[in-house]
């Protein structure tokens, strides 16, 4: 049996060896059992009925030795939530606790990556990122954008916070990328649904400071794939090399599609 020492080893080596700087990383929670109520509004989000998961966003921000060891590890810039060992936005390494599956969830940890991205866009997506490092996490949830998703108001931002897939989504807007509405899956009374945009935006791109898009837009952009995808479930480690999205759900047969680039 390998020691915990040269399992973690294993997995900083295949994220050091895969991500580079400005990839996005995904951990993902799987197992909930959500109420009725809340399975209505993740449809409204655009997440599938069968969906039951969680999720929490970060950016890739590099590699570093440790201290006395050859061995690297991986660094993230997120927004964490308060409970965690820390509450807002830092710089730390990814620990087991971010791929190992607890009592009856699993937790899959996924890194995807936008490919048409040169050296100085990703530099400049990190820095970004830790530029906002020690803002306060946005404790809002579901509802920061709950006027968006059900009557196509804009968000209001909370001035000095920052959620962790908007600190994402920001990043990568800084480098001139655009992110496409999705409003399709938002409640047939709500005007957006119609005019195919909420109000503060335009027609053909989310308006950022109102950004009411979730972890799973991002995930689902047709403009990246995924990497690398590492899980632990006890005994047994899972380390798969760009893997098909949503992999670890072909079990249960849901499915989510891919959104397009407008």
């Amino acid at each position: 049996m390998r020691s915990e020492r040269n399992v973690r080893n294993e997995v900083y080596d295949a994220i050091v060896q895969e991500a580079r700087p400005g990839d996005i990383v995904f951990m993902i929670t799987i197992g909930f059992d959500f109420p009725k109520w809340q399975r209505v509004w993740r449809r409204w989000t655009g997440q599938d009925d069968n969906d039951a998961s969680k999720w929490h966003t970060a950016v890739y921000s590099g590699c570093r030795k440790e201290r006395r060891s050859a061995v690297y590890r991986p660094y993230i810039v997120h927004s964490a939530e308060k409970g965690s060992k820390h509450a807002g936005t830092t710089e730390e390494h990814i620990s087991p606790s971010y791929y190992t599956c607890a009592r009856n969830l699993t937790t899959v940890l996924e890194i995807i990556r936008m490919n048409e991205l040169d050296a100085d866009q990703r530099a400049r997506i990190v820095d970004y990122a830790r530029h906002k490092i020690g803002t306060p996490h946005d404790t809002r949830g579901w509802q920061r954008d709950f006027m968006t998703y059900v009557l196509g108001l804009p968000v209001v931002p909370r001035a000095g916070t920052i959620s962790c897939h908007t600190l994402a989504f920001e990043a990568y807007g800084a480098v001139g990328v655009d992110f496409p509405h999705q409003t399709g899956t938002m409640p047939w009374f709500n005007p957006a649904r119609w005019t195919g945009h909420p109000v503060g935006h335009s027609r053909d791109k989310v308006n950022l400071h109102f950004a009411y898009l979730r972890d799973h837009h991002f995930y689902n952009d047709s403009r990246f794939s995924v990497v690398l995808s590492v899980c632990r479930d006890k005994d047994h480690l899972s380390i798969v090399h760009h893997p098909e999205k949503y992999s670890w759900r072909h079990s249960d047969g849901a499915s989510q599609p891919a959104i397009a680039h407008a």
